[in-house]
C-alpha cells in the first residue's frame, strides 16, 4: 500500500502496524518530554483505529483529555488546538530524525483531529535505532469499552508506576486538594501571597501551568516552609502535565466535608494535623520522642534503626526520614496521598519525588506485585547537604 489512508482503509495486519509505530513514536524523546502530546496522539490514533471519530471532535477531546466542562467555549479555550499544533511539530521532529521504520508515518493534518497514515518503502534504521519500546496503557478507555476488549488492551498496553500510583486520584472528576501543613514563627517560610509565583517558578510547563494556578485556592492563617512548597509545586506541576484539576489549601482550611467529597493529598508531618490523624491507623509513623525522632513501626516496635538527630525546628539534621502513603479512607472511602517528612527536607524530597515521574516509577517498580490496587506506604531516606534534601531513598515498605 502506498500513500496516505485513514483507518477505515486498513486491514487487521495493517492496524498492528500503526499501533507499533506509534508505541515508537511515544517512546521517542519528542514525545517522552510532553505528556500532553503523549495523551493526545495516542488517543486520536487508537480512536482512529477504533473507527470512534465522535471521540475525535475537539469539544469531546478537551472534556475527555484536558478536563474541562461538557459546556466550555471551544472559542476562547484552544487548548486542543494548542496540544494539536505541539503534537504536529513533535511528529516532526521524530521523523526528521528517526525516518519511518516499518515504511510508515503518522500524520495530523492541520485544521482537524482525525490522524492520517502514510505508507512509504522502508527506510533504513537509524544507526542508533529506537530500543523496543515498553507498551503502555492506554490514558483513557471509554467508559463503554466492552469488558473482554478492556482486558485485551489492560494486557497489551501499561503506564508508567508512577500513573499508576496516581491513577485512583486521575480517574475521579472532582479536583483533588493539595493539603499544606501550616506553621507561624518560624525561618525562612513562604508567606501564603508569594505561594502562586513560587509554584510556577517550579512548572516546567510556565504557560500550561499557570491555567491551574490560577484558581488555587490560597493558603490562609499561617506560612508554608519553604522545602513543603517546593515539594508540593514540582507534584502540582506533574499533575497539571496530566490533565488533573487539583486546588491548595492549609490544614487550617480544610474540613473533614471536604474531605469526603474529595481525593486529598497532605503535606507535612508534624505541621499538619490531619497527616497525624491519618497515620495513626497505619503500619509506619514518625515519632518525635520520647526516646527520639524515629520512624515508629508498629510491627517492630523496639527498632530505633530510622532516628534523626537535630531537626525541627533548628533543622541541624544530616538525613531526614519521610513517608509516602496512598490509602483509601475507611471512612470516606475516598484516596488519601500522604507526602511527609521530619523536617521540610524530608517533606521536600517526599512530595517532589511523586512528581517526578521516572525516580518514582523506579522506587515503585521494587514493590510486590499487585502494589497497583492495594494500600500502601514507603518509608523514604533522605541526605541532606547544605541544607539541600538528596534524592530520597526506598529502606522500608508496606502493601496490604
Amino acid at each position: 500500500m502506498a500513500g496516505s489512508t485513514l483507518s477505515k482503509g486498513l486491514n487487521p495486519q495493517e492496524k498492528d502496524v500503526v499501533r507499533r509505530e506509534m508505541e515508537r513514536v511515544l517512546e521517542s524523546p519528542s514525545f517522552r518530554q510532553s505528556k500532553r502530546c503523549t495523551s493526545l496522539l495516542r488517543h486520536l490514533v487508537v480512536s482512529a483505529l477504533n473507527e470512534n471519530f465522535d471521540g475525535l471532535r475537539e469539544r469531546n477531546l478537551g472534556v475527555e483529555l484536558f478536563n474541562r466542562a461538557p459546556d466550555y467555549g471551544t472559542t476562547e479555550d484552544a487548548v486542543v488546538r494548542v496540544a494539536a499544533a505541539e503534537t504536529r511539530k513533535r511528529l516532526a521532529q521524530y521523523y526528521d530524525q528517526f525516518g519511518q521504520v516499518e515504511g510508515i508515518r503518522i500524520e495530523l493534518p492541520p485544521g482537524g483531529y482525525v490522524p492520517e497514515f502514510r505508507w512509504e518503502a522502508p527506510a533504513p534504521l537509524q544507526p542508533k535505532a529506537l530500543s523496543v519500546p515498553s507498551r503502555r496503557w492506554l490514558l483513557a478507555l471509554p467508559a463503554t469499552l466492552p469488558l473482554a476488549a478492556a482486558a485485551f488492551w489492560a494486557t497489551t498496553y501499561f503506564d508508567s508506576p508512577a500513573e499508576r500510583f496516581w491513577r485512583p486520584i486521575l480517574r475521579e472528576s472532582a479536583p483533588v486538594t493539595l493539603c499544606l501543613g501550616l506553621v507561624d514563627g518560624i525561618s525562612g517560610p513562604v508567606p501564603a501571597p508569594q505561594f502562586n509565583q513560587k509554584a510556577l517558578e517550579a512548572c516546567q510547563d510556565t504557560e500550561g501551568c499557570r491555567k491551574f494556578f490560577s484558581s488555587v485556592h490560597v493558603v490562609a492563617r499561617g506560612s508554608a516552609p519553604t522545602g513543603d512548597v517546593i515539594g508540593v509545586t514540582h507534584m502540582a506541576g506533574y499533575l497539571g502535565k496530566l490533565g488533573k484539576a487539583f486546588r491548595v489549601r492549609g490544614h487550617s482550611e480544610l474540613t473533614y466535608a471536604d474531605m469526603k467529597e474529595a481525593d486529598t493529598v497532605l503535606i507535612g508531618y508534624f505541621s499538619n494535623h490531619w497527616t497525624v490523624q491519618a497515620q495513626k491507623a497505619n503500619r509506619f509513623s514518625l515519632r518525635h520522642g520520647p526516646p527520639s525522632r524515629h520512624v515508629f513501626d508498629q510491627l517492630d516496635p523496639g527498632n530505633l534503626s530510622w532516628t534523626i538527630n537535630g531537626g525541627w525546628p533548628l533543622m541541624n539534621n544530616d538525613v531526614d526520614y519521610a513517608i509516602v502513603s496512598r490509602v483509601t479512607d475507611p471512612q470516606t472511602k475516598r484516596t488519601q496521598i500522604t507526602a511527609a517528612g521530619f523536617t521540610p527536607f524530608g517533606t521536600e524530597a517526599a512530595a517532589s519525588l511523586l512528581g517526578n515521574e521516572k525516580a518514582f516509577s523506579e522506587i515503585l517498580e521494587k514493590l510486590p506485585a499487585g502494589w497497583q490496587s492495594k494500600n500502601l506506604q514507603l518509608v523514604l531516606r533522605t541526605r541532606v547537604t547544605r541544607m539541600m534534601p538528596g534524592p530520597p531513598e526506598l529502606v522500608g515498605s508496606h502493601v496490604w
